[in-house]
């Protein structure tokens, strides 16, 4: 059973303190930090935090991956719905639209290592099973952002952790080969199921070394 008052006690208030930042509530997790604003506005998304049961196994396997850059323990998450660069006051109300709704616990299971782009790969992910909660919490969080008025894209919904990212140039037979025998040897990858923590309104700030994600809001999720 949802349990609204736990989730209430992680939000940030959405107002802006004497710096123009979001504040969060005290006692929450996560952290408010300086919103950046691309040409369209905030770059942003909806997440699911991740246990430390699977971020500890998945952040050292994903310091095995041979190719690319690794994404760094702190930034391991599950993306629910991809908003791109929107107005502050869009975010306001997509964190409000998120408010109003329940959410239930959310089990986690990772089943294994995945690539997406065949030929020119673009990143190494755990994959995620696609139980019928974590279904329905995607679904929730993409229906809450279409109705504060984002268009977001149809697509469907692959579950899956990052673990590197690699660029999406083609590779070299050596390369593909060494992407290929880790692929097989880690491939038996079994974690889980364990309850996510949280679900996250991110900001996501481009850097050179990679991206900085930011909590804007955090809704705490039950355990069961």
């Amino acid at each position: 059973m949802a349990e609204r008052a736990s989730r209430r006690d992680g939000r940030l208030a959405r107002r802006r303190d004497d710096h123009g930042r979001w504040r969060r509530r005290s006692g929450g997790p996560g952290r408010a930090g300086p919103l950046s604003r691309g040409r369209g506005g905030v770059r942003s998304f909806v997440a699911l935090e991740l246990p430390e049961a699977l971020c500890a196994p998945l952040a050292d396997l994903a310091d095995r991956v041979p190719l690319g850059r690794p994404v760094p323990e702190d930034n391991l998450h599950l993306t629910l719905a991809f908003l791109g660069d929107q107005p502050l006051a869009a975010l306001e109300e997509v964190a409000g639209a998120l408010d109003a709704l329940p959410w239930g616990p959310v089990p986690l299971t990772v089943t294994g290592l995945g690539v997406f782009g065949a030929g020119a790969p673009r990143q190494v992910h755990a994959a995620v099973a696609p139980d019928l909660e974590l279904i329905g919490t995607e679904r929730r969080a993409a229906s809450a952002a279409r109705a504060a008025g984002l268009a977001l894209a149809h697509r469907r919904f692959v579950p899956h952790v990052t673990l590197a990212r690699l660029g999406g140039r083609r590779l070299s037979p050596d390369a593909a080969g060494r992407l290929a025998a880790f692929l097989t040897a880690a491939g038996n990858l079994h974690l889980g199921p364990v309850p996510a923590p949280a679900l996250t309104l991110y900001e996501s700030t481009l850097t050179p070394d990679g991206p900085i994600y930011t909590p804007l809001t955090t809704w705490p999720l039950p355990a069961d």
